[in-house]
């Protein structure tokens, strides 16, 4: 998450939902979540986090943001614009979820932030 001064301040998670019956890039607009919360640098080393993402209690994706460029990505969100405090810049999915079913619980685990927990409703 941008700061002041244009700069990245704090992490958090990023859910992405989309759906799958729509072509790109019409497919992206369906829901975004974030949480649980907001963690700032000075307590979190963002090089190298761990995440994981599970379906009813079972996991099915592990990934880590080792080596991803923050700042690289956030050049590149300034490039043309201006970054304002409270800008999200999003790194790189984990990975494509399939076969959710309504009632599922959907956790997104990173290490440091937290769990964010949705139910799948349709």
């Amino acid at each position: 998450m941008v700061g002041s001064e244009a700069a990245i301040e704090g992490f958090t998670a990023v859910a992405d939902w989309r759906r799958p019956e729509l072509a790109p890039p019409k497919d992206r607009d369906f829901a975004l979540a974030l949480g649980p919360a907001i963690v700032t640098l000075d307590e979190l080393d963002p090089d190298g986090l761990e995440a994981v993402v599970r379906v009813a209690g079972e996991e099915r994706v592990t990934g880590s943001f080792e080596g991803f460029d923050w700042e690289a990505a956030r050049a590149r969100a300034a490039d043309g614009t201006t970054l304002r405090p409270g800008d999200l810049i999003v790194g790189p999915a984990l990975y494509k979820v399939d076969d959710l079913t309504p009632g599922n619980a959907v956790e997104l685990e990173v290490e440091g932030v937290g769990m964010l927990t949705q139910t799948v409703a349709r």
